[in-house]
C-alpha cells in the first residue's frame, strides 16, 4: 500500500498542474477535489 501513495500522489499532482496550466482560473477546484471529494 505504502508503494502505491506515492503514485496516487503524483498523478494527483499531474492532475491538478495539468488543469491550472490549461485552466488556470479553475485552480480552486482541483484543490477542493484533492482535500477530501476524492
Amino acid at each position: 500500500l505504502s508503494s502505491r501513495l506515492p503514485n496516487l500522489d503524483v498523478l494527483r499532482k499531474a492532475e491538478y498542474l495539468s488543469l491550472e496550466f490549461t485552466h488556470p482560473w479553475m485552480s480552486a477546484l482541483p484543490l477542493q477535489r484533492m482535500n477530501g471529494s476524492i
